[in-house]
């Protein structure tokens, strides 16, 4: 499945998006800028079990669509959003030691859309950790800022999340969710009076959290492979 998506060479230090589909690797600790190239749409694949830091600059009439999976490492990413152009990032993480994710995402220019969702399971009794930033200055119009957050304690972990608005427009919409929670006993209930094994209900409820919304294509084997290596 990879083969048909164009691998990111991390040595380059900074990559450019356009038309199409980039997976990205991340087994050691990274610092990398990425640049979408004006009116290109690109989707870019993350797969990291280890530390990164990613810069990105989204330039006038792009989109981009970042379906990003990692597992026990902290994440600091910076996003510039720039005329008319998109973001939808979901950012997906288990924890079983302690991790820290930081999104800032500036709207810099008018008429930009930026969808952040962030899912997380925490294994471990200790941090799991998300704050989203979102930052639209004076003057800007025709502004979308979401952000949605959820983690799930299987083992009452110290996880927290913060998000933060930072808004000095008027013609704009921006909105924040967030949710800490265990499994809801009644779910769990349910789905083993239809014979559903515990151990099986864990794992469906795992791989619901970390797929979340995204809408997954050349990526689903490669993700369904993974969140079963993790599991």
């Amino acid at each position: 499945m990879i083969k048909v998506m164009n691998k990111i060479n991390i040595e380059q230090g900074k990559i450019f998006l356009d038309n199409g589909i980039y997976f990205l690797e991340v087994s050691n600790d990274l610092k990398l800028d990425i640049e979408t190239k004006e009116n290109a749409k690109s989707k870019l694949i993350i797969v990291g079990n280890s530390s990164y830091k990613i810069n990105y600059l989204l330039k006038n009439n792009s989109e981009l669509i970042v379906h990003s999976l990692n597992k026990d490492n902290s994440v600091n990413v910076s996003i510039t959003l720039l005329e008319k152009s998109k973001l939808t990032y979901h950012h997906s993480v288990i924890n079983n030691l302690v991790s820290d994710n930081i999104f800032k995402i500036i709207h810099q220019e008018n008429d930009s859309i930026s969808n952040i969702y962030n899912n997380g399971i925490n294994q471990s009794k200790d941090k799991l950790f998300f704050q989203i930033d979102g930052i639209i200055p004076k003057g800007l119009t025709n502004i979308i800022c979401s952000q949605s957050s959820k983690i799930i304690n299987f083992n009452n972990g110290n996880s927290k999340i913060i998000p933060n608005l930072v808004i000095d427009s008027n013609d704009i919409v921006a909105s924040h969710a967030a949710y800490i929670g265990n499994i809801d006993n009644d779910t769990i209930f349910y789905l083993e009076s239809r014979g559903i094994k515990e151990e099986n209900i864990k794992k469906l409820i795992y791989q619901s959290i970390m797929l979340g919304k995204m809408e997954l294509d050349e990526e689903k084997d490669l993700f369904d492979k993974i969140i079963n290596e993790w599991w």
